[in-house]
């Protein structure tokens, strides 16, 4: 039997290992942002999780839709505590700034820490392509733990899913980075901030 020490000195080393594998990939920091995205329920709570959804988030910028414009702007009063509470969760300083767009927010059957199997089960018929595939199996057979890899692989088809529903659901691609959006016009929030 493993003594206390022992223990956790063998869960550092799978955290250095699945640190090192995110770092080879070049993708610690957009799983960090993503990891920000999933705790916006628990940081923000209950009530207003209920009235804005995080939508996405680039390059540290969090997007998130509002019900009304009155909750967009009683949110922007709160930003940066939002902010702090946010990399806190996190453990490091991945969201820099927070939009928030009062478009208005429609419930989903998805929820805001995660999905109800009747959106999961739709989600899972969006057929992908080949080439989206092979991308994700390649991605994965480069990481040396097996459950990892499994965990990477599922979450980069899920991403390319998620976008391929979106565009079926009429959102665009940007005509700057190629990103799903929804807004009007060509560019999507991110691209026309820079």
């Amino acid at each position: 039997m493993a003594r206390n020490g022992e223990s956790s000195w063998k869960m550092m080393s799978i955290g250095r290992v699945v640190e090192d594998s995110l770092d080879k990939l070049g993708i610690r920091g957009r799983v960090r942002e993503h990891r920000a995205m999933a705790e916006y329920k628990a940081v923000v709570g209950r009530h207003i999780a209920g009235a804005s959804f995080p939508e996405n988030v680039r390059e540290g910028v969090l997007f998130v839709c509002c019900k009304s414009s009155a909750w967009a702007n009683e949110l922007s009063l709160h930003k940066r505590d939002i902010i702090s509470r946010l990399n806190r969760s996190v453990g490091a300083q991945v969201i820099k700034d927070i939009r928030f767009s009062s478009r208005g927010y429609r419930k989903s059957s998805r929820t805001v820490d995660g999905a109800d199997s009747t959106y999961v089960r739709a989600l899972q018929q969006v057929p992908l392509s080949k080439e989206q595939i092979e991308s994700a199996d390649r991605t994965a057979s480069t990481i040396q733990l097996p459950g990892l890899a499994e965990k990477v692989r599922r979450a980069m088809l899920t991403g390319a899913r998620l976008e391929e529903a979106k565009l079926r659901d009429g959102w665009k691609r940007c005509s700057q980075c190629s990103a799903p959006h929804n807004d009007p016009g060509d560019v999507c929030p991110r691209c026309r901030l820079h």
